[in-house]
């Protein structure tokens, strides 16, 4: 019995020789230009310690080719084989990583070996990728880099260059989404343009495109958790540095804390994109040099492209003491702009801001602020500020107040279970500041406007009543007068 397994392992070894030294590993001498192929020839095969060899692709416009690899390799292998694309990026496969699409240009596949224990075989298909579906995109919107596979995503700006800002959840040693790897980036109008490069380094921040589109496609399709911004190059070239902040109701844990900064005399800009929240809060504003004069941090609906003007804004003075946060922002999307300063700024997506006291101040907005492109109607909005604690006073000032038809209405109530409330109606447009106050324990804000031309802005800042300050003032007089006769 041993002795027949013994010939058994023999002839197994033998065959096994014959055959691999049956198939040929030369190394393929001339450009791959236009045909399908496979190394080696004969199948997948054992290759030698101390192998070398480069095989070239020249692949034309409006081509990609589809490489399939078979290999044992592992990632911590001393063997390597590297694939070299037409911008000069390399990527090492393995038996994990075993597919990769060579774009249009100068690409290599370099197999270098030092031992004798990786097997390799590869297949190669060109495709014709003129015939993937158009999907067409204006610059300025936020959208999922989810990309269809055998679809292609064209960005374009009516009359400028173009540039393309990715943003998305960093894994937990804060690299960037490595999937992004899988998105290839075409300057021109489709994938019969140059391709550039894949946009998981960040290179394209701040390349311009050499004409008014830029093309991006998935050849893998597979998802990404990432989101990607196309801007017209101008409304972008007044900022040291612009960037796509997104964030999610899973990831956010209890704040989303963003970083500004910008050199002297400079503003660096950032949007900020939630997923699945349309409302939530500035919890704080931290700025590292309170010292410094002329910083500012500034939040403005939606993206630079749009040109609205801000609607917040911050200074070291504005947050000390007691700081006029938190603040309410009714958006998904809107950008954050930090002028000559180096700051920390906290997003939470729930907050507690209607209960007040003295000391707190904010903006209350209707949602059309926030969200002057809507083509939906806007729900009516209500706030209800309360006070705990002795009666306050409210002192507010209505900026500004929009009305489109005759059921638009801001209502105003300042009031306590004891007292009678003060009521505030208004139903005309009105440019001019109403500047007025109550006292009571709660004030409560409605406004029925549904349209995106609708719209109100009220300045609120909470003050202790005289009433409070006349008995805080007693007590302590009493408080003195009876120690002195101790």
């Amino acid at each position: 019995m041993k002795t027949s397994l013994f010939a058994s392992a023999i002839l197994f070894l033998f065959f096994a020789s014959c055959c691999q030294a049956a198939i040929d590993l030369t190394c393929p001498t001339a450009n791959i230009t236009n045909t399908d192929g496979a190394f080696p020839t004969g199948g997948i095969s054992l290759f030698p310690a101390n192998y070398t060899c480069i095989i070239k692709f020249l692949i034309p416009r409006g081509f990609a080719v589809k490489v399939d690899f078979q290999t044992n390799k592992a990632t911590w292998s001393m063997d390597h084989i590297v694939v070299k694309d037409s911008a000069l990026e390399l990527f090492e496969m393995s038996n994990v990583d075993n597919l990769f699409y060579l774009p249009t240009g100068t690409n290599s596949i370099n197999i270098t070996t030092l031992t004798n224990t990786t097997t390799i075989y590869f297949t190669w298909k060109f495709m014709d990728v003129t015939k993937f579906q158009r999907n067409q995109i204006s610059t300025g919107s936020v959208v999922s880099m989810n990309f269809t596979a055998n679809n292609y995503y064209q960005f374009t700006s009516k009359n400028d260059t173009v540039l393309f800002h990715t943003g998305g959840n960093p894994d937990l040693n804060g690299n960037p989404d490595i999937s992004l790897k899988k998105v290839y980036y075409y300057d021109g109008d489709d994938l019969s343009a140059m391709f550039v490069g894949n946009l998981y380094n960040g290179i394209f921040n701040t390349y311009n495109s050499k004409g008014k589109s830029i093309t991006l496609v998935n050849f893998y399709g597979t998802p990404t958790n990432s989101y990607g911004i196309a801007s017209d190059s101008s409304s972008l070239s007044k900022y040291q540095k612009y960037s796509l902040n997104i964030i999610t109701n899973s990831t956010f844990f209890s704040t989303f804390v963003l970083q500004a900064s910008a050199e002297l005399g400079q503003e660096t800009a950032m949007t900020v994109y939630a997923v699945d929240l349309q409302e939530s809060f500035i919890s704080y504003i931290t700025f590292s040099n309170r010292n410094a004069t002329g910083q500012q941090v500034r939040f403005r609906p939606l993206v630079p492209m749009d040109g609205y003007g801000d609607l917040l804004s911050y200074n070291p003075t504005s947050t000390n003491h007691i700081p006029p946060l938190p603040q309410q922002v009714l958006s998904n999307v809107y950008t954050v702009t930090c002028y000559q300063c180096n700051a920390f700024i906290g997003i939470r997506p729930e907050e507690d801001w209607t209960n007040v006291g003295p000391g707190n101040s904010g903006m209350i907005y209707s949602p059309s602020m926030w969200n002057p492109k809507s083509q939906q109607p806007l729900a009516p909005y209500f706030v209800n500020f309360t006070s705990n604690n002795l009666p306050v006073k409210f002192v507010f000032d209505i900026q500004s107040l929009k009305t489109i038809s005759v059921a638009d209405k801001l209502r105003i109530e300042v009031g306590s279970s004891s007292t009678s409330s003060v009521v505030t109606e208004l139903t005309q447009s009105s440019n001019t500041d109403i500047q007025k106050s109550a006292i009571g324990n709660y004030m409560a804000i409605s406004f029925s406007g549904a349209n995106a031309t609708s719209s109100f802005a009220i300045s609120l800042r909470v003050e202790d009543n005289g009433a409070e300050r006349g008995l805080i003032s007693f007590v302590v007089l009493g408080v003195a007068l009876l120690r002195l006769f101790q």
